[in-house]
């Protein structure tokens, strides 16, 4: 899971560890999607895009939590096409769906 960064220093050996763990730890400590699309879309623009860098910690909230949607490659399993699609549109039943 580490690796070596030089004397006294260590680091993630996939960047993918810190991503996952990232979305983890969000979904965990259940913080509200609100505050999450304030840590992950920029506030600079006046239509507020997803950072670049957290491309992929999105990506992996958007696999761990029924509430976020995001675009980005769909998997090519069934069964988990079919799961996304289940809680699409229970959100859309719900009106939680947001861009």
């Amino acid at each position: 899971m580490f690796s070596s960064r030089g004397l006294h220093r260590m680091g993630w050996a996939h960047q993918t560890y810190a991503e996952f763990l990232s979305a983890w730890y969000l979904t965990q400590h259940e913080i509200p999607l609100t505050q999450i699309k304030e840590l992950i879309f920029s506030s600079e623009d006046p239509d507020p895009k997803l950072i670049p860098q957290l491309h992929e910690t999105a990506a992996w909230l958007a696999s761990i939590r029924t509430d976020v949607l995001l675009r980005s490659d769909v998997s090519t399993d069934a069964n988990v096409r079919s799961s996304i699609v289940d809680n699409l549109l229970t959100q859309y039943e719900e009106e939680k769906l947001w861009e």
